[in-house]
């Protein structure tokens, strides 16, 4: 039978791998998170609404010519488009 020292010596040990153990745990998992955002940020794509992006953005520059900001707005989508096309092609 262990004696009150004994109990108290693995008591601590066991609290102290286990605050390690999740210590670990957490940093991997902020690692893993920060990892994840990161690569989604640099690997975005401006799908469905990119036109509506792109021409809220360009109406703050021009707010008082709706058919210029119409025509930057799709300029610039098919600038980003042929850039892709490319990327992936040299990929």
């Amino acid at each position: 039978m262990l004696n009150f020292l004994q109990k108290q010596t693995i008591y601590r040990y066991n609290l102290q791998t286990m605050k390690l153990k999740w210590g670990i745990s957490f940093l991997f998992i902020i690692s893993i998170l920060a990892f994840l955002t990161f690569w989604n940020y640099n690997n975005r794509v401006y799908d469905w609404d990119m036109p509506g992006y792109l021409g809220c953005m360009y109406t703050s520059e021009f707010p008082n010519s709706p058919d210029k900001v119409r025509i930057i707005t799709y300029e610039e989508i098919k600038k980003r488009l042929l850039q892709n096309i490319m990327l992936m092609l040299l990929a």
